[in-house]
């Protein structure tokens, strides 16, 4: 059986193999060596916003949040924790949903900015969390954002400044731009190249050395003739062996923003309940859970070029590793899952999926390639849809929930609004749908009347409170080319190792752009096929398990080294537990 073993780090081999001396140290230094931990986060609150402070403390543990509860032991205690109410220099007067961008300035980012210079100058803190309650929506003061024709021609005329707070925040450290409504050349405006995107590396692989150095953003070359104002980038033409220059962009420049909200505070507890429902993560029966990949008006195949399909309208900049999206997203995330292209199971012409993970059935992937009829549009079996029909309906609990939802062909009743509250769902299920407004409910942004039609669609809000985990929204129109990808989040968090901020931000092309990233920023899924002891986590045991009895984890048909491979790397990023599973707090 060695030849199992033979593409397994000496390291993970001498804890498999070793003495107790030996998992006590060795070991343990293997399972903190990647991905964000808790000491990386800070969570943002507003004491003066009840619901604010009652997420956090939840999250954090009402230790380290005072004026609350003080019955909560935290379900991430261990993060870092900010007071908006008391910074220096925070307006007495508490905002709303909605901030221009002055407000955004002067209410948020500087505050923000301001504490994480005092407080962590070393600048260990990668991930800032945003609680329920606290503003989500930068608009312009004399365009209501909401209008998908009239922010074509604003982002045409390089003055499209409507964003989420939340991803205006990833660049932190930077000063992008003035106010609303600038000329068109101000970085407010539009949206910066993600130098994260399509990465597979933790987000520690890339130092913070340069954070707060003046980045140089210029307009790139790209297919499509973009112009100042309209998509900006600081990443260097090419990734090579001297890395990057400190004017230039890469992902240790980037704080990954997520955010906890749902429509109650209820829901945001139960949301971060499953995310952490055993030691380091949670659990995944990959054997029973469902993938929907529901997309309309496709062929069906991995196309390589642009084309005008919802998920394959590409930008390709001449940054070879930075295409703005990164091909015909629902066929490459299909073929990574089920190892299936079109009817057939070729691998793709342009390969960029990589060779099929299939830690999930192959046949619980469900993929709809149509949208002709009103039979065409998945739904669950919690509402019943008149003119649905059986073969329509997905009663598997589902994992990804991936569909373009009021933009599919045809939608059966009024499903374009209340879709995901049809579906099952297993504990770590992610929501992500190509609709520009899905992340527009939060706070008290109100329901959409009847005359907004081109609003009238399913939210990622709606999506938590029916049961789900993780999810990524937007808030404004963010045009199809820069809709968030499914194949990196399948790759990197379902089928992968990855946090879900890293592996989030991982698939979304621009920042300071429009979306918002919902759900525990440090959950992660502990998958049933590496899981060879069962009980619920993933440590070394499961590699003294696998090594008695082992399993093809991958489904390939046979166990080869790939299965060792996939259950080290399973191994290293359970760094929230010890090396026995137990959770470390």
């Amino acid at each position: 059986m060695s030849e199992l073993f033979a593409g397994i780090s000496s390291r993970v081999l001498a804890c498999v193999a070793g003495a107790a001396a030996a998992v006590g140290g060795l070991c343990a230094s293997v399972a903190s060596a990647s991905g964000l931990t808790r000491e990386q986060v800070l969570v943002v609150y507003d004491s003066r916003i009840p619901d604010s402070r009652a997420v956090a403390e939840y999250y954090a543990g009402s230790a380290a949040v005072p004026g609350g509860s003080g019955t909560f032991a935290g379900t991430r205690r261990g993060v870092r924790v900010m007071n908006l109410a008391t910074a220096p220099g925070s307006p007495a007067v508490v905002p709303g949903p909605d901030v221009d961008y002055n407000e955004f300035t002067t209410r948020l980012r500087n505050p923000i900015r301001a504490w994480l210079s005092a407080n962590d100058p070393q600048r260990t803190i990668r991930c800032i969390v945003l609680t329920k309650g606290l503003s989500h929506r930068i608009w312009e003061t004399n365009y209501p954002g909401e209008v998908p024709t009239q922010a074509a021609s604003r982002f045409n005329g390089g003055i499209y400044c409507s964003a989420s707070v939340d991803s205006e925040l990833v660049f932190l450290t930077q000063d992008l731009g003035g106010t609303t409504n600038t000329a068109a050349g101000t970085r407010s405006t539009g949206g910066i190249v993600n130098p994260y995107y399509r990465q597979t590396l933790p987000i520690n692989s890339w130092s913070t050395v340069a954070i707060a150095t003046t980045k140089n953003f210029g307009v790139p070359t790209s297919s499509l003739q973009v112009g100042s104002g309209q998509i900006w980038s600081g990443v260097a033409n090419n990734f090579d062996v001297n890395g990057f220059a400190q004017t230039q962009t890469s992902p240790g420049d980037m704080y990954l923003v997520v955010r906890l909200d749902a429509p109650t505070v209820a829901d945001v507890y139960a949301m971060l309940d499953r995310a952490v429902l055993s030691p380091g993560g949670t659990p995944v029966d990959t054997d029973t859970v469902g993938v929907i990949l529901d997309e309309s008006t496709s062929n069906g195949v991995i196309d390589t070029a642009s084309n005008s399909e919802f998920d394959n309208r590409n930008i390709a900049f001449t940054f070879g590793l930075l295409n703005i999206r990164g091909g015909d997203d629902y066929e490459q995330t299909r073929y990574l899952l089920a190892g299936v292209n079109g009817t057939g199971t070729s691998a793709p012409a342009d390969g960029n999926p990589g060779a099929p993970e299939r830690r999930y059935a192959p046949s619980s992937v469900r993929y709809n390639a149509v949208g002709a009829a009103v039979t065409d549009f998945l739904v669950g079996p919690r509402i019943t849809y008149p003119g649905t029909s059986l073969s329509q309906i997905i009663s598997a609990p589902i994992i990804l929930l991936a569909t373009l939802g009021a933009n599919h062909g045809n939608t059966p009743g009024n499903s374009g609004t209340t879709y995901a509250g049809s579906f099952n769902y297993a504990d770590g299920a992610v929501f992500n749908s190509i609709e520009s407004y899905n992340g527009r409910q939060f706070g008290t942004v109100p329901a959409p009347t009847a005359i907004q039609g081109q609003l009238q669609q399913e939210q990622v809000a709606d999506f938590i409170a029916a049961g789900g985990t993780f999810g990524v929204g937007t808030v404004w129109e963010p045009f199809a080319e820069f809709a968030t990808d499914n194949l990196p989040i399948a790759r990197s968090f379902l089928s992968g190792n990855l946090t879900w901020a890293e592996a989030a931000y991982t698939a979304i092309p621009l920042v300071s752009w429009q979306q918002v990233v919902i759900g525990d920023p440090l959950g992660r899924h502990i998958r049933s096929r590496e899981d060879a002891n069962s009980d619920g986590a993933i440590g070394i045991e499961d590699m003294y398990v696998w090594r008695t009895a082992t399993s093809d984890i991958t489904r390939d048909g046979t166990v080869t080294v790939a299965d060792a491979n996939a259950l080290e790397a399973g191994v290293r990023a359970s760094r929230d537990t010890d090396m026995r599973g137990r959770q470390r707090r």
